[in-house]
This record gives structure tokens, C-alpha cells and sequence, in this order.
């Protein structure tokens, strides 16, 4: 297993949308990342997940990945440390790195919780639902859309004094539709909140090296939780629960942002 990507290696990524590279990676505190999720309903709804993870702290992701990092090794001091499950958990799936020391084990889902717990971040959640009716809408709308409502809350959490916004926002690197999404929803969103200074100059970029930080990894896992939530409602979810303590306050007053379409409900177990 090789150790997770560094944050500060995020300016050797390969490709970078929206603006030029900077000529130095930022603090950590001023990085933030972008996880997305994907799925449909029985009923045919479609879901688009968007977070929006940042740090609260300057430690915020070197604890992550120091705290990653001693947890694997304990578990691979264990006596009762077991073999990995070649079967991809839904965890697994979403953050390879992070469910690597738990996995094997029935505790996958919950120490990954515990993890997050430990982590200081707030999370900015959109989601948005299209019901199927005739030609489905244009999948870059949704993620534009979700996009937006994510640094609509996070506008709204930098507005108070003495909170020093992110200047760079990381994604992973999915298809090149995804990289023009990127860059033509932070135009947008720039023409929609001129207000909001600190994202002219924000930049956007996709990482695109196989091995990604923990802190995008994360990310993804937070978005993957919610989808999970609104499919299988019934489940236990740790991850969604812990999710939930670390909301950013929405300013549309809704749980999540659906963008007009019907309120989605969230409630702690």
C-alpha cells in the first residue's frame, strides 16, 4: 500500500480549470475539497450529491493523515489484525486509503466515522433530485447546480469576521466533462455573487494523480454517505450520522440544498 498523497502535492497535479496554477500551494487551512456522488431511485428519481469539505484548523488535514497513518499501524501490530477483504465495501469503494486498515473487520464503517469525528472540518452538503419525466436533464445543470448551492453555504460561513476563506478547491478527476463542468460553474457562480471577493480569486483544480490525498478521499466518502442515506434510509449509516454534526448552517433553512425541487429531511437517529 503506498502512503496517501500529500495535500501539499496538489500543485504538481496535472491539470488545473478555472485559472492559471498558482505559483505556491497554499496553507493547508485554505484548501478545501470537493466530493460528489451519484444514484437513482426505484422509482426513477435521480440524485446528485455534492460536499463541500474544509478545515477548521491549520492542522485539520495533516491530523487527518497522521491519525490515518498511526491507526494503520497499530492495526498491522494487531495480533487480531485480519486479512483484507478482497469484496469493495460501499466505503471502500468511495475512500480506498481511509478503509484500508479496518477492512476485514466489522468495524469498517464506524471507525471510519470515528475518524471523521476526530477530524476539525465543516461540511457543505447539496443535494439535488430530478424526477424522470420525458428527456432527463442535462447531467453538467445538476452538478453546476449542486456546485453552487455548496459555496452559496460556504459564502455564507466566510462572511463572518476573522474567517480567511479557501483560495484553492480541489475535485477528482472523473471525465473531461467534469473538468469543463468545474470551470464553467465557478464562472458562474463568480458572475451570480459578485459580492463574494474571495471567490475571484479562488481557483479550481482536478486532480488527476492515481493517488489522492486523504482529505479528497474523505470528501467523496461524505457525499457517497449521503446518497447512501437517501436510498436506504432504513440502514445504519455512522458515517451520515457523524455527517450531520459537522454541517455548515444552510441559508436556504433546508437541511440540504435542493434548489426549489422538494425539501429533503434529515433527521439524527
Amino acid at each position: 500500500m503506498q502512503n496517501p498523497a500529500s495535500v501539499s502535492a496538489i500543485a504538481r497535479a496535472r491539470r488545473t480549470v478555472s485559472r492559471p496554477a498558482p505559483s505556491a500551494t497554499p496553507p493547508l487551512d485554505r484548501i478545501a475539497f470537493l466530493g460528489t456522488a451519484q444514484g437513482a431511485k426505484v422509482s426513477g428519481e435521480s440524485i446528485q450529491v455534492q460536499s463541500l469539505c474544509w478545515p477548521m484548523v491549520p492542522t485539520a488535514w495533516s491530523d487527518l493523515t497522521h491519525a490515518w497513518q498511526r491507526l494503520r499501524e497499530l492495526r498491522s501490530e494487531s495480533p487480531y489484525a485480519s486479512t483484507p477483504d478482497s469484496r469493495s465495501s460501499w466505503v471502500a469503494a468511495s475512500a480506498p486509503q481511509l478503509a484500508t486498515p479496518f477492512r476485514g473487520t466489522t468495524a469498517e464503517e464506524s471507525s471510519v466515522a470515528a475518524l471523521l469525528t476526530r477530524t476539525p472540518i465543516r461540511i457543505a452538503i447539496s443535494l439535488i433530485t430530478t424526477r424522470r419525466s420525458g428527456e432527463p436533464a442535462a447531467p453538467s445543470g445538476s452538478w453546476q447546480q449542486a456546485l453552487s448551492a455548496c459555496l452559496a453555504i460556504y459564502h455564507e460561513f466566510v462572511r463572518w469576521p476573522a474567517r480567511r476563506p479557501c483560495t484553492l478547491f480541489v475535485c477528482r478527476h472523473d471525465e473531461e466533462v467534469t473538468d469543463r463542468q468545474l470551470s464553467n460553474a465557478f464562472h458562474q457562480c463568480r458572475a451570480r455573487t459578485p459580492e463574494a471577493t474571495w471567490l475571484a480569486s479562488a481557483q479550481a483544480r482536478v486532480w488527476s494523480e492515481s493517488i489522492e490525498p486523504l482529505a479528497l478521499e474523505l470528501a467523496h466518502l461524505v457525499a457517497a454517505s449521503v446518497l447512501r442515506h437517501q436510498l436506504e434510509p432504513s440502514e445504519p449509516n455512522a458515517i451520515f450520522d457523524t455527517v450531520l454534526t459537522k454541517l455548515a448552517p444552510d441559508p436556504s433553512g433546508l437541511r440540504f440544498g435542493t434548489s426549489g425541487r422538494k425539501p429533503v429531511t434529515a433527521k439524527k437517529r
